[in-house]
């Protein structure tokens, strides 16, 4: 008879996106942990050279209904429905940002209604540069926002919440 409690183990991830995703959760814990001990960033483009944060980028941004709209290269989200396109825009992208020849495109200006009848700019990016925005957004929001991040520690000794002003970490 076992007499040793089971040790829960993580699940395997069932595709290889969810373990994309993981591993971007896992990076972003990193990044928010150094963020909160007050530690540089000196490697932050190596991470934006990263196959995996690209690929984890461009599934967020597919999922978007966004992505239904076509940005000045005409490219939208059902042009992207196989692993193949998918891939190539990966690929593509990878080698731009590696090189450091990666450059935004011009946006598509739309107007949109408002409802006292003017009509309001719209700038519509590709989705490729979609893309590279959610890129700098996975990494830079957990560095500007870990320490904003409430915990159980943010009690006084009563064990009361703590009130913070907003924009303080203490």
């Amino acid at each position: 008879m076992n007499t040793t409690p089971e040790v829960e183990r993580l699940e395997t991830p069932k595709t290889q996106l969810e373990s994309l995703y993981r591993w971007t959760k896992r990076t972003q814990e990193v990044l928010a942990h150094r963020s909160l001990k007050g530690l540089t960033f000196d490697r932050l483009y190596n991470l934006m050279r990263s196959k995996r944060l690209t690929t984890v980028a461009l599934d967020r941004v597919l999922k978007n209904d966004g992505a239904r709209t076509a940005g000045v290269d005409g490219i939208t989200k059902g042009d992207l429905n196989t692993e193949e396109s998918r891939a190539q825009l990966v690929d593509e992208l990878n080698r731009e940002l590696c090189a450091k020849t990666y450059r935004p495109r011009p946006v598509r200006r739309t107007y949109i209604p408002k409802a006292n009848g003017e009509q309001r700019p719209l700038g519509i990016p590709t989705i490729k540069d979609r893309v590279v925005q959610e890129m700098l957004r996975l990494i830079l929001e957990p560095i500007y926002e870990a320490g904003s991040i409430r915990t159980a520690t943010d009690l006084d000794p009563s064990g009361r919440p703590i009130m913070l002003p907003c924009g303080s970490k203490t």
